[in-house]
């Protein structure tokens, strides 16, 4: 009968453990809106539950210290009222706690060095990448072993290597693959290889329980550039996501502007001085430029991408790119999509800097949340939190 959210006054105790766990928690306390006092228990502060007890049931809650709450607050008498129907065995609930006995934890591979993106198949097996070492390694259920599908040589300076991963929405016919990384080159000091790749690779199996990936499939779908010498901070980003209602790919992009180095001082990179090289706004924030964005395409079956409608630029908008969906980032590089509404859940972090400095370079680091429900600039370096 209560609504999501439920504002009363009462006496709010903080309890010694969570139950959380072996108890299925009705109500939780927002302890932002009042003084929970110095033994608070912080985010997750249950205030009434439910679980079987030694046969029985049992019910809880830490609301209803005065008299007054029976005779002006129906929505708590009721609250009572009904938690002692379910206990008595006069209704039926769900007040099951987690049942740990029905999980098992196994770890698919415990020779890592750097694991860095994942994608599930609709079969169960897992894959996922190596950053450093350049591996695909796939987890089979069947069999419960790790195999190595491939070996990509990979560049791994700054935060570069093997990086984001995403299985085609229809993998399970046609075996699609598409990875994100930074190409091995035979002088990584020549400005031509500095750049990184998505591409699509086609995944075939050997027998039962054996996953490989042919070289030779390599599909090159585009390349971004990634600024190197004469430093280089990572912020490659390299998250990748494929909507499984469109078929679209995202591809998270990095800004590699590094805000270390003077004259950024750990600030936001937006030196215009001679002889520097630190402005993100050649970047995060040029509509010509696919870094410090979200970029969407539609792989298409030749191993090409087209551009989907309602992208940020229109395909031919001049001194723009039409892959960019979102930009003024730092480093989105894990994401999410709600398949309800299409919209995307980006994390992205600013500035290194540990203190304030407003009056004349600006903010700390600030970590946001950002919900895009459209495409738009998110800020960096401009703007920030």
């Amino acid at each position: 009968h209560l609504s999501q959210r439920w504002t009363r006054a009462d006496e709010w105790y903080n309890y010694s453990a969570n139950v959380r766990g072996s108890a299925h928690v009705l109500a939780t306390m927002d302890e932002s809106t009042y003084d929970a006092g110095s033994n608070k228990m912080g985010y997750d502060h249950p205030i009434s539950w439910c679980k079987p007890y030694d046969g029985g049931r049992a019910w809880m809650t830490g609301m209803g210290h005065f008299g007054a709450h029976y005779t002006q607050e129906p929505d708590l008498v009721q609250h009572i009222v009904g938690g002692v129907q379910w206990a008595a065995g006069l209704v039926e609930g769900d007040c099951g706690g987690t049942d740990w006995g029905s999980f098992e934890k196994i770890a698919l591979d415990s020779n890592t060095s750097a694991p860095f993106g994942m994608d599930v198949a609709p079969d169960g097996r897992v894959f996922y990448t190596e950053l450093v070492r350049g591996q695909i390694r796939v987890y089979d259920p069947r069999t419960q072993n790790t195999t190595t599908a491939i070996t990509i040589p990979v560049y791994s300076g700054g935060e570069d290597g093997l990086l984001g991963i995403a299985l085609d929405k229809d993998f399970a016919e046609n075996g699609y693959l598409y990875q994100y990384y930074s190409p091995a080159s035979s002088n990584d000091s020549d400005p031509a290889n500095f750049f990184s790749r998505v591409s699509r690779f086609t995944v075939s199996s050997e027998g039962p329980g054996s996953t490989v990936i042919d070289p030779a499939s390599e599909k090159v779908l585009l390349e971004i550039p990634a600024g190197r010498l004469p430093d280089e901070p990572g912020h490659t980003g390299g998250g990748l996501l494929v909507d499984h209602e469109t078929g679209d790919l995202y591809i998270g992009v990095g800004d590699d502007v590094n805000p270390h180095s003077e004259p950024s001082g750990g600030y936001a990179p937006i030196s215009e001085r001679d002889g520097t090289w630190h402005d993100a706004r050649a970047t995060s924030a040029n509509t010509n430029d696919l870094r410090g964005k979200v970029l969407r395409v539609h792989p298409e079956a030749d191993g090409t991408y087209s551009i989907p409608e309602g992208n940020l630029f229109a395909p031919g908008t001049e001194k723009t790119l039409p892959e960019i969906y979102a930009m003024g980032f730092r480093n989105p590089f894990r994401f999410t999509i709600d398949a309800k509404t299409g919209n995307l859940g980006v994390a992205d972090y600013s500035p290194d800097n540990g203190s304030d400095n407003l009056a004349n370079r600006g903010p700390a680091g600030i970590a946001e949340w950002n919900l895009i429900k459209e495409p738009g600039f998110f800020g960096w370096p401009l703007c920030m939190g």
